[in-house]
């Protein structure tokens, strides 16, 4: 229903950014176009800079259906069709197919979120903490389910590949709606941060999800590693070591608990962290982090990055 709701509320903005650029190209004065036009292009390109799939919007709007209402530029795409199909400047004949088909982009980024199934999943182990990943596409929905289960909320890898609307892969802010809607109703909250080696130190023993970019080319040819080319990747953080390395939990079958040291971290390029804060604070945090602690001294699998093979 959430997403049914900011569906249709930035539908609805767009038509009405559409039927204003028609009505302002139609009314006002050309001095009067140029300064508007100019306005919501400079506007525009202020929220894709500094607000648009960043995570500072999960404070400023941290609603479930975020992930929609952050299309913003459909709408403004939608403002400037409606002033080209209005402009006696052009062509009738170009300025339909250049307006529609401009329109028909912006609709579409808003309803992009929404299109598609979730990968069919295979049941796991409920009496798991850490869940692995049973489909190429849902690494991030299979930490989600993990991190729920430290923090005492019942999660399964597919309702987590549902609520996240993970299809060839899971977008971090459908990570954040599905970790909203499961924490509803409990003491705990989401928190999301950009990726930055001084937020994994300050992490300590705090588990966390990272949904990470990696450079696979900027390790060189020689190394092996197991990360794909060109595509995110999600784990879940347990903890730091004395030495330079983090203890994470991947949930690729093959691999389980292992160690990334700064041989993968230094190749990370751009991400976002979100763990789960508590509402209450101290004694629950307290709570998570002797689980964590439990599972980092009971490991499945230590791989260093350069004796995995298999891809991720």
């Amino acid at each position: 229903m959430d997403l049914c709701l900011a569906t249709a509320l930035m539908l609805l903005l767009s038509g009405l950014a559409l039927r204003t650029g028609m009505h302002l190209a139609g009314r006002a004065s050309r001095q009067v176009q140029l300064t508007v036009q100019l306005l919501v292009l400079v506007v525009g390109t202020i929220f894709l800079l500094c607000f648009w799939n960043r995570p500072i919007l999960t404070a400023v709007v941290p609603h479930t259906a975020l992930i929609v209402l952050e299309n913003w530029h459909g709408v403004f795409g939608c403002f400037l069709a409606g002033m080209y199909m209005s402009s006696m400047r052009v062509g009738r004949r170009r300025r339909l197919i250049v307006g529609s088909f401009t329109t028909v982009l912006a609709v579409y980024a808003i309803i992009a979120p929404i299109t598609g199934r979730a990968p069919t999943c295979q049941p796991d182990d409920p009496r798991n903490i850490l869940v692995s990943q049973t489909t190429p596409w849902t690494c991030s929905p299979a930490v989600a389910a993990s991190l729920l289960r430290l923090h005492g909320i019942p999660a399964t890898e597919a309702g987590m590949a549902r609520l996240c609307l993970t299809r060839r892969g899971t977008h971090w802010l459908g990570l954040f709606r599905g970790l909203k809607l499961m924490t509803a109703g409990t003491e705990w909250d989401v928190l999301v941060e950009a990726y930055s080696p001084s937020a994994i130190a300050a992490l300590n023993s705090t588990p966390a999800i990272l949904s990470v970019n990696i450079d696979t080319d900027g390790m060189g040819p020689t190394a092996e590693h197991g990360f794909r080319p060109n595509a995110g990747h999600s784990v879940l953080h347990l903890g730091g070591t004395h030495g330079e390395h983090v203890i994470v939990f991947d949930p690729a079958p093959e691999y389980g608990i292992e160690k990334w040291s700064d041989d993968i971290l230094s190749h990370v390029t751009t991400g976002v962290i979100l763990r789960l804060v508590s509402r209450d604070a101290h004694a629950r945090q307290q709570e998570v982090a002797r689980r964590v602690q439990r599972f980092r001294r009971t490991r499945r699998t230590v791989a260093q990055v350069s004796f995995t093979t298999q891809p991720h």
